[in-house]
């Protein structure tokens, strides 16, 4: 399954390849060269944050006709809710989160939309009792 990204910092990236290592993630720095790969290749989703758009109605209208997957948009309050609403409202294929980014949250509504299960996640070694390594 491929999922694109676009806008995202290194570290949520990063988070998102080992959360879903089935995934292919595919960047793409704007909204432009966002709908440039959709017109070549095929995604399931597409994670997109607010300051990868730069002219969002024109954007959304390009996405609403090239794209049928699911789009989550990371807002960063430049448009009110009700804006947003209305530009990124896609029934159910839709999800909308704000910053500050809860990246749980995020994971959780990415594996749910998907139908993508989350990597275990890495527990640290229980510390041992002193002097247990001893024998």
């Amino acid at each position: 399954m491929k999922i694109l990204v676009a806008g995202l910092s290194l570290r949520l990236r990063a988070a998102l390849q080992c959360s879903f290592p089935s995934a292919e993630f595919i960047v793409a720095r704007t909204s432009k060269e966002v709908l440039e790969l959709l017109d070549e290749q095929s995604f399931a989703a597409l994670v997109i944050d607010e300051a990868a758009v730069e002219a969002p109605q024109s954007f959304f209208v390009d996405l609403d006709q090239n794209f049928l997957g699911t789009v989550v948009f990371l807002s960063r309050g430049r448009h009110t809710a009700e804006e947003i609403r209305d530009l990124v409202d896609r029934g159910p294929h839709s999800v909308i989160l704000h910053h500050p980014l809860d990246r749980a949250e995020l994971l959780r509504r990415l594996s749910t939309q998907l139908h993508l299960q989350l990597a275990p996640t890495r527990q640290a070694p229980a510390p041992q009792e002193p002097g247990s390594d001893l024998m």
